[in-house]
């Protein structure tokens, strides 16, 4: 266990992989913060041809969010990249 802000922290968190189970939390790590999902640089070509393909199964608030924008962008607070978020602070996907 680690203790970071004076918050446990379970030593799984360092050392299990983590994806999202969108089912599961319907977005909830963006719209309980003002960051999107944290990304490596190696993803960005990845959101931008799955941005195409899943084009028709985002919603129309997303839609609007990204007709001219990419699937990310840049959080200082992240100091890197992270999915891109609605006004609303949802998750574009």
């Amino acid at each position: 266990m680690h203790i970071i802000e004076n918050i446990l922290v379970s030593d799984d968190i360092l050392e299990r992989k983590f994806a999202c189970q969108l089912s599961a939390c319907k977005g909830a790590c963006c719209w309980e913060g003002d960051l999107g999902a944290p990304l490596k640089e190696e993803e960005l070509p990845i959101l931008d041809h799955l941005k195409d393909i899943l084009w028709d199964d985002l919603t129309e608030k997303s839609k609007v969010t990204l007709k001219d924008a990419k699937p990310y962008k840049y959080y200082a607070g992240l100091e890197g990249f992270g999915t891109e978020l609605n006004r609303d602070g949802s998750c574009v996907f």
